[in-house]
């Protein structure tokens, strides 16, 4: 028997097989996915028994949450009533402007979202994992007007979630700066050299205009056993290759001043006012660095590590007071490029470093550029609420306009006045009121759908499925919830604690990426329920782990303990989706439990049998469900 439930086609579908915790059976397949995920498993389906009983099981919980056109999730039977959300305390007029042009647009913007809700939405967003039970009951037992933002305050500024905060957002910016790390074996650039140095920085709190002047003017070696070591070089040192430098200058641009000019090596830009020369100008400034192979007494023949340094540049018409470089315009005819910042005055033409050292001037042109702070701006609106103000927010400029002018240009001179504080802006955002609202359309509004309008008009929270990382770390929550709650620091010691997790979860998260290579050197992530993913998420070692009954663990505790079953469903329910079941939910997974004469189903010989194999299914269902991987 195959059951679908109605998705969105642009979300990611889940096809899920379970077994019985403690027995032995043939997997069970059942979908709860889009068309082409269920074609997928068709093609494997005579290589399976499918259980009706667990299709049943799918029936009578996963499609009770079931997504209609535009997302929505079971309702908690008690849920608060919603308010208006927190005041945003840095910059209050950013609310007064959303709802200015919500008005202007006719559009009733979508209601508060229920705590629970928002809770779990802001632990991966700000840590890059799911509230603990008791993490989501401190939250609600809070006081309720400053319930929010308080909780924004501890995970942004609390010694408890330094490390878990420091971790997840240097892995964010490793995949900014550098992509998922599919390099081969002739790649310059140590990753772990640079995750050090971004864990440095974030857990100094590092002024961003500083941060970018760093990763641009870095001079050193690349691991951390090397001598004069500084992870920063990894930047440059992932994008400069042969004495190739162009990736470096498009990356550059793209990342820091919010502009694409890959194709301006070549003629001048289609669309917007960047020109050829402009290129070459900004690529002038890189040509005096270099990447030196270092080789040790028993490197076999490899480079134990690499130099990033600067040294004397020639010109290519061998002029080193005059260093010029040439490059060929669409009709071939040759032009020369002087170092020259955009439309700043050039700087001096030398290529001797000791009257012009080219590259530590870049790096001090872009930390003082008035583009760096709006593209950051940019990229982290568009991190957390789905969408930037420019589609795509590295493409900015006068081609490209801005969705709302009046937010963006507040945030960034806020930003600035705060010394480029990134938490300070992190926490703007995330307590801005299209941050607080539900994904849920409200009936009496048109409707906001992005991907059909030119912007986002950010009247309600745009569901997205979780990074792979982010996957990762929540099921660990729900395999082990205890090691992340206050109170257990010893057992998540530096060797074993977050910086840990992140790293292993790259090996994890393989399966969920296709090795597309970018023009800036990094990947593109595919999650898009293909088989290899499909069957990790399944029997995956992770997946295994939530549904141990053993001593100590979250569900053999919760199969000892003298609660009864409606409050274990409710338990598990919580420690997954950060929410209650609904009546009807609770009613189908009771009714899979046991026959309506009273007897137990799933051919178990008692009642505590018959639970144990039910609760089990009942938590591979949900992390297998589309609600648990999707932040909504």
């Amino acid at each position: 028997m195959w059951v679908t439930t109605h998705i969105p086609t642009e979300i990611t579908g889940r096809i899920s097989t379970s077994r019985a915790v403690g027995t032995t059976s043939t997997p069970r397949w059942f979908p709860t996915a889009p068309f082409f995920a269920l074609m997928s498993c068709i093609k494997l389906m005579h290589l399976y028994y499918i259980d009706a009983y667990m299709a049943a099981f799918v029936v009578g919980v996963v499609t009770l949450s079931a997504w209609p056109e535009c997302v929505s999730f079971g309702k908690e039977p008690d849920a608060q009533p919603r308010d208006s959300g927190p005041v945003n305390p840095g910059v209050p007029s950013i609310d007064a402007r959303l709802h200015d042009s919500w008005t202007d647009q006719g559009i009733v913007p979508a209601k508060t979202a229920d705590d629970g809700v928002w809770c779990r939405r802001v632990f991966l967003d700000l840590i890059g994992r799911i509230p603990t039970p008791q993490e989501l009951a401190k939250f609600r037992n809070a006081p309720a007007d400053a319930r929010r933002s308080n909780l924004v305050h501890r995970l942004l500024f609390d010694t408890h979630y330094v490390d878990e905060r420091v971790a997840y957002w240097s892995q964010v910016w490793l995949l900014w700066l550098v992509g998922r790390g599919n390099d081969g074996p002739d790649t310059l650039s140590d990753r772990e050299g640079l995750r050090l140095y971004l864990e440095d920085s974030l857990r100094q709190n590092l002024p961003y205009h500083r941060m970018a002047q760093e990763l641009v003017a870095a001079a050193g070696t690349s691991t951390a056993t090397s001598p004069e070591f500084n992870g920063a070089v990894n930047y440059l040192l992932h994008k400069i290759n042969n004495g190739k430098t162009e990736q470096a200058t498009a990356h550059i641009a793209r990342l820091f001043l919010g502009r694409q000019i890959e194709c301006t090596q070549c003629h001048n830009h289609p669309f917007n006012d960047w020109k050829q020369n402009q290129f070459w100008e900004l690529d002038a400034f890189l040509r005096q660095t270099v990447a030196l192979r270092k080789y040790g007494a028993n490197s076999a023949g490899q480079a134990s590590f690499v130099e990033l340094t600067d040294q004397d540049f020639p010109g290519e018409g061998n002029h080193p007071d005059q260093a010029e470089l040439y490059y060929e315009q669409r009709n071939g005819e040759l032009r020369v490029a002087y170092p020259r910042f955009l439309d700043a005055p050039p700087i001096s033409a030398s290529g001797y470093l000791a009257v012009s050292h080219r590259r530590q001037q870049l790096a001090t042109s872009v930390s003082e550029s008035d583009m760096l702070a709006p593209a950051i701006v940019n990229r982290l609106w568009s991190y957390f609420l789905g969408y930037g103000f420019t589609r795509p927010v590295d493409d900015m400029g006068p081609h490209n306009p801005v969705s709302h002018p009046e937010i963006l240009r507040e945030l960034s001179e806020n930003f600035r006045q705060s010394n480029y504080d990134l938490r300070q802006l992190m926490q703007w955002i995330v307590l801005c009121r299209s941050y607080q609202l539900s994904s849920e359309h409200d009936p009496r509004s048109i409707r906001d759908d992005p991907l059909a309008q030119p912007s986002a008009s950010f009247s309600r929270f745009y569901e997205r499925p979780m990074s792979p990382e982010q996957l990762y770390m929540s099921l660990i929550v729900v395999a082990q919830p205890a090691i992340f709650d206050e109170g257990q620091p010893t057992k998540r010691a530096p060797g074993n604690g977050a910086r840990g997790d992140w790293r292993r979860s790259e090996s994890w998260t393989g399966p969920f990426l296709r090795d597309a290579e970018t023009d800036e050197g990094g990947n593109r992530t595919a999650f898009r329920g293909t088989i290899p993913q499909t069957l990790m998420l399944f029997h995956g070692d992770l997946t295994e782990r939530t549904l141990d009954t053993g001593p100590g663990t979250p569900l053999g505790q919760l199969m000892q303990s003298r609660d009864n079953l409606h409050s274990k469903i409710h338990q598990l329910y919580l420690a997954a989706l950060s929410r209650r079941p609904s009546p009807a939910e609770t009613a189908a997974i009771r009714k899979q439990i046991f026959t309506p004469d009273g007897g137990f189903n799933r051919g178990s010989d008692s009642p505590s049998q018959s639970a144990v194999v039910g609760l089990g299914d009942l938590v591979w269902a949900l992390v297998n469900s589309n609600e648990f991987g999707m932040v909504h």
